[in-house]
């Protein structure tokens, strides 16, 4: 016997689609909660994705998927206007330097904010194509830049163009040319972090000479997101999906997972204010932790989050 489907099953069907879409939206528009962050800890959920980090002379600045944006003390996060970019900018780092000029880097090139105005470089100029990823101020009066397409080297004040530009790839002895992360050592070395699993992980050069840290030697990943100096003499060192650990001699030390109350597995960038305070970028937000909380955190055995590489 053939059962006949009238309209009242039909009507059903579409009730029920109607309270799923409606349970749904519900759920999608409940406030999201959060744990509350850790003693000494700020956290900046706002603007969300976030990969670049900038002390500067009007505060701390971050960078990432909607442009640049200053981090007030109230939590909240005020709009930059880098003129000249794309709507939205996707930044990937930021450089206050030693002049009070400012360097956005982003995924058509670098913006440059002098005294007199914007500066705008991108392939036309001589840097290499793609997206330009890290950068770092050395005290010889240079900028290194990151990019998927190797290293530039620029004068801090300028001329900017081709003719001033050192460039450096695979060919000079980096592991791989796409960098994103650069910092410089108390011994004068530069640091170049690769990002180019499996065969990615640290360059440093120093004297003219190369040597290169990856998996074999202990790195917890060998795409390196972030690189910081910290005034005690130790680099502090982000990797893919690898929280925060700090490099001590031969030997990297994981001290920050989300299970400590990062947002994001995911550090991005990494800096310090004068007053002592680790700043962070994550791909859910930012970050600050008080000097009074980071020696707290040193002061503990290292690799309490998953464990000291060997």
């Amino acid at each position: 016997m053939k059962i006949r489907q009238g309209r009242w099953w039909h009507g059903a069907i579409l009730a029920g689609w109607i309270a799923a879409i409606v349970a749904a939206a519900v759920y999608l528009a409940r406030p999201v909660t959060y744990p509350p962050p850790p003693p000494g800890w700020t956290i900046w959920r706002e603007p969300a994705a976030v990969r670049a980090l900038a002390i500067a002379p009007d505060g701390v600045l971050c960078g990432g998927l909607r442009g640049v944006f200053r981090l007030d003390d109230d939590g909240t996060a005020v709009a930059v206007d880098v003129p000249g970019l794309l709507a939205p900018p996707a930044v990937n780092a930021l450089l206050a330097d030693t002049r009070g000029y400012l360097w956005v880097a982003h995924d058509e090139g670098l913006a440059i904010r002098g005294d007199a105005g914007w500066t705008m470089l991108a392939e036309a100029d001589g840097l290499p194509r793609g997206r330009v990823l890290a950068l770092a101020e050395t005290p010889e009066g240079f900028v290194w830049c990151g990019t998927a397409g190797g290293l530039i080297r620029l004068p801090v004040g300028g001329p900017w163009d081709a003719g001033h530009m050192l460039r450096m790839t695979t060919k000079d002895g980096l592991l791989h040319d796409r960098i994103f992360a650069i910092v410089r050592d108390t011994e004068g070395g530069l640091w170049f972090g690769t990002y180019a699993a499996p065969d990615g992980g640290l360059s440093r050069w120093k004297d003219g000479r190369w040597s290169h840290w990856t998996l074999k030697e202990g790195l917890p990943h060998p795409n390196v997101t972030s690189l910081m100096l910290a005034r005690d003499g130790r680099i502090w060192l982000g990797a893919e999906k690898d929280g925060l650990s700090i490099r001590q001699g031969r030997r990297t030390l994981r001290i920050l997972t989300p299970a400590d109350g990062l947002p994001s597995w995911e550090v991005t960038a990494i800096a310090q204010t004068g007053d002592g305070a680790i700043w962070l970028a994550t791909l859910s937000g930012a970050v600050r932790i008080s000097a009074e909380a980071v020696n707290a955190l040193l002061g503990a055995p290292p690799g309490r989050g998953e464990g000291a590489h060997e």
